[in-house]
């Protein structure tokens, strides 16, 4: 049995005084509750419901007697805590002051209240109903009015069928939308399904209205193509219900959704994409709140911790599942100071996977605020690095080291759209360009500025093959971003492929890459230095055998010539004969002097030397060599640069690059020749490969020639390289001085700007302090000044002869030696009684001149020694030599350099 849904209640103030049973079972109370005076309407009322209950009386009071309120809705609390809802109508009695009565009609009964209203007459209540029953006529009318006009006012399509899928009601847009398709109203009764649609959509549809009928409630999408674009709609299926809880009918709600549907889409293929580039990139993403301890992660996350995706992400208290003890208590303290300070961290970590594979990942994150500025989330990435540490496994662990795989690690994605070359580019990669944040990226086509044009050329062909075969590429490309300086970077992409199969696009990362590129250029830079100094070497030592037999042939041409020229008057024709060999063995000396020179054996006779008084002397000299059609200009420092160096050497390099600078301006010009002193400060960037921080002397020689070309600077100092036609340079004269500057512990520096002209720098260290200035030499006597015995041990028989005659020709005792052994059997003959030993420094026997000195001077340590040679393989046997305190004598010589050399090695005492 139903139960009855209208009730009727009397009362004075709060108090219900009378009620039928129809209001009391809505109300879940008893006939002895009544008559106790426990029922209050006020107490029986929510709070939120008494200020329109408040008004119903006052609207009441206004009606005067028999005049209702209009109905209004509210509800009743049951004594379990449920409630009911309801409508109620209220009156004042007539002359009863205080007193009312209420009509309450119970909401959630399923029965139509006005069928239930008509026959009641209520005997014990004195108002009329009619009053009431005409009041609620009108206010669902009311309703029902405004429903509809709720109903035509949105763009919703809003319509019901009955069992049959007749039409049974519809709002405005529901027309509006089916009367361009029927040009007439879809009226009442007509069926729902319109003849017009496709079979299959018609299929579609009364299957949709069948389940609903079944009693299932649902959203089903559907779209269609209108004038070529798709239209998507949502349709929500109801069942409809009568009194009796059996389904009539269906009520539909159809929406178009064609924008979210774009938006869910263009959603989803960003989501692909950002996930596709961590894929590829081996980078996840995270969230953490440590207010839930919930996380998300994303896609790659679940693949780089192998955790499966089922399962979720894992909670923050999780992780020490994945990480070891040192590393979790690490991460903890950088979260924990994230979480106070707001800093953001960055940390390598490593963990086991469920294989019990080593995992590394560097893990970056920073601080989320809401709009307050708390902090409410940490927001991360976490990018797997277990390669590049596989890599370098048995390196040191050390914070450098962990500071450069962070560096190494820079890199940023990027993003292109082939059908609208629309290219994106992640900050940190605008960055790696050398761009502001605000910078737009212009499409593909525009970006040869950003490149070099063999790069520019190299990319674009990855990108095609890329494009065309779905394949990835991998570049090293150098680029010239417009506010930075050139950079190489990795440039790793793939094709980003359609459901349909084809490429509509390309994504990737870039590496910076720009300091292991130096690297390896400073290696190759090397590397050529080491093959240049290897082939100087290699010739050096062929120069040096070569100038070794020529010393000796040279060194007995020019005594002989010499002793011949000093003896008694001979015929001028003769005389001018041993002048014109002399002329050519002095040439020949000059030839093995550069061959030495150039392959730094040549005997260094270092003294010091001023370089400005050096440059003037020889300046006038070298104004006479160049010719007229050259001027030579000599700007000396104020200052007076000393240094210590081997007059004769210094002065080749001078007329070396002087000589090469006039050959460089056939048609004349001006050479400008500059002096300074110079410092080279701890940390500056090196000048040279052989530049190092001190105080030094430097000239410059400028010309005004045709300049060096970029792809020769790097030859000019090698041997027998040489620009000039044949039979106009050996070669040697550039190489010559790059040697000798070397020997000098300095270096040599070539700049030629593209306009022409070059400027050759020598640089040399500068002497501690000021000499001190020593006298005039004297001449040599032809006769020997103190009667003395000499060891002469010389193997070339020739060289023997000639110096031999030579001394003894001015009061010497000579004793002769072929080689060292033959000099220590003689040194034994004479008992020791030999006042200076004159040996050759390569001789055969197996013991050198140097070793040989060496034993006699231990045999007698104040013995006076001369060592002749036309060079010193090594630094090292220099240093043997001034440390016996013997003198050098540097072939070739003549008579008198080696009277001189005799006669002041025993003047020492």
């Amino acid at each position: 049995m139903p139960r009855e849904v209208v009730g009727i209640i009397e009362g004075v103030g709060d108090t219900i005084t009378r009620a039928d049973d129809a209001f009391l079972a809505m109300v879940d109370r008893d006939r002895a509750d009544l008559i106790a005076g426990r029922l209050n309407w006020r107490e029986m009322t929510p709070p939120e419901f008494l200020r329109r209950e408040d008004a119903g009386l006052k609207e009441a009071l206004t009606a005067g007697g028999d005049g209702y309120a209009a109905p209004f809705r509210k509800e009743f609390v049951r004594p379990d805590g449920t409630r009911v809802p309801v409508l109620v109508c209220c009156a004042l009695h007539r002359d009863m002051l205080g007193q009312w009565t209420r009509y309450v009609v119970d909401l959630g009964a399923r029965e139509a209240p006005l069928a239930a209203i008509a026959p009641m007459r209520p005997s014990s209540v004195e108002p009329n109903p009619a009053g009431f029953l005409q009041r609620l006529i009108g206010e669902l009318t009311e309703e029902r009015r405004r429903l509809f006009t709720m109903l035509d006012g949105t763009t919703s399509l809003i319509w019901a069928v009955d069992r049959d899928l007749h039409l049974v009601s519809s709002n405005a847009a529901f027309q509006a939308a089916l009367r361009p398709l029927l040009s007439r109203n879809l009226e009442v009764g007509d069926l729902a399904i319109l003849p017009m649609l496709p079979d299959a959509m018609q299929a579609q549809w009364r299957g949709l209205y069948l389940r609903a009928l079944a009693g299932e409630r649902f959203i089903e999408r559907t779209d269609v193509a209108v004038n070529s674009t798709e239209i998507v709609n949502e349709h929500t299926f109801s069942p409809i219900y009568d009194a009796s809880g059996v389904i009539t009918g269906v009520a539909v709600v159809s929406t178009d959704v064609t924008s979210r549907v774009a938006a869910e889409r263009a959603e989803a293929a960003r989501k692909y994409e950002l996930e596709a580039a961590q894929r590829l990139a081996g980078i996840g993403s995270w969230e953490w709140d440590p207010r839930t301890n919930v996380t998300q992660w994303s896609e790659e996350m679940f693949r780089i911790y192998d955790r499966d995706p089922a399962s979720g992400a894992p909670l923050y208290d999780e992780l020490e599942r994945y990480h070891g003890a040192d590393d979790l208590q690490k991460l903890q303290a950088f979260v924990e100071r994230a979480l106070v300070s707001g800093e953001p961290y960055a940390m390598d970590t490593t963990f086991k996977r469920r294989d019990g594979a080593d995992t590394w990942v560097f893990e970056s994150a920073e601080v989320v605020r809401d709009a307050n500025g708390v902090i409410v989330k940490l927001r991360g990435a976490t990018l797997d690095i277990t390669d590049r540490k596989n890599a370098v496994l048995g390196l040191s662990q050390s914070e450098a080291k962990l500071l450069e795989v962070q560096r190494i690690a820079r890199m940023g994605s990027w993003d292109w759209k082939i059908a609208s070359d629309a290219v994106t580019w992640s900050s940190s990669l605008l960055e790696i360009f050398g761009l502001d944040a605000d910078t737009t990226v212009p499409p593909y086509a525009q970006h040869a500025q950003y490149y070099t044009p063999e790069s520019w050329e190299l990319l674009g062909a990855a990108v095609t093959h890329a494009v065309a075969a779905h394949q990835p590429f991998q570049l090293d490309l150098e680029m010239m971003p417009e506010r930075s300086r050139v950079r190489w970077i990795v440039s790793r992409g793939e094709p980003v492929i359609d459901q349909a199969g084809a490429v509509v696009g390309l994504q990737g990362i870039v590496i910076d890459v720009s300091e292991r590129k130096v690297a390896e250029e400073e290696n190759r830079r090397l590397e050529l230095a080491l093959v240049r100094a290897q082939k100087t070497e290699a010739v050096g030592q062929l120069a040096g055998g070569i100038a070794h037999d020529f010393n000796n042939i040279l060194t007995a041409m020019l005594i002989e010539i010499q002793e011949l020229l000093s003896e008694p008057p001979r015929p001028e024709q003769l005389r001018d004969g041993l002048r014109d060999l002399q002329l050519a063995a002095d040439r020949a000396a000059s030839l093995t002097r550069q061959l030495l020179l150039f392959s730094r054996r040549q005997v260094l006779q270092v003294r010091p030397l001023e370089l400005n008084g050096l440059m003037a002397d020889l300046a006038r000299m070298l104004r006479r060599l160049i010719g007229e059609d050259v001027t030579l200009e000599v700007r000396a420092s104020a200052q007076e640069l000393w240094f210590d160096g081997d007059v004769g050497m210094i002065e080749q390099v001078i007329t070396n690059l002087i000589v090469n600078a006039r050959d460089a301006m056939p048609r004349g010009g001006r050479i400008l020749v500059r002096t300074a002193a110079l410092t080279v400060e701890e940390g500056a960037e090196p000048r040279d490969s052989n530049a190092r921080a001190g105080r030094f002397v430097a000239f410059e020689v400028v010309d005004e020639g045709h300049g060096v070309r970029p792809d020769l600077a790097a030859h000019v100092f090698e041997p027998f390289f040489t620009t000039k036609e044949a039979g106009k340079g050996t070669g040697l004269g550039l190489a010559t001085a790059f040697g000798i500057a070397q020997q000098h512990r300095g270096w040599i520096e070539l700049a030629s700007p593209s306009g022409g002209g070059a400027t050759f720098t020598v640089v040399l260290p500068m002497a501690s302090a000021r000499p001190i200035v020593s006298a005039i030499e004297s001449p040599v006597s032809t006769r020997a000044a103190t009667p003395a015995r000499v060891l002469l041990v010389e193997d070339d028989a020739a060289v023997r002869r000639t110096l031999s005659r030579s001394l003894a020709g001015i009061g010497y005792e000579i004793i002769l030696a072929v080689d060292g052994p033959e000099a220590l059997r003689q040194w034994s003959d004479y008992d020791g009684q030999i006042d200076l030993v004159v040996s050759d420094m390569v001789m055969p026997g197996g013991i050198s001149g140097l070793e040989l000195l060496e034993r006699l001077s231990q045999l007698k340590p104040d013995l006076r020694t001369i060592l002749m040679s036309g060079y010193i393989s090594s630094a090292e046997d220099r240093s043997r030599v001034e440390q016996t305190g013997g003198r050098l004598l540097a072939k070739p010589f003549n008579a008198e350099g080696l009277r001189r050399a005799v006669a002041e090695a025993l003047a020492v005492r």
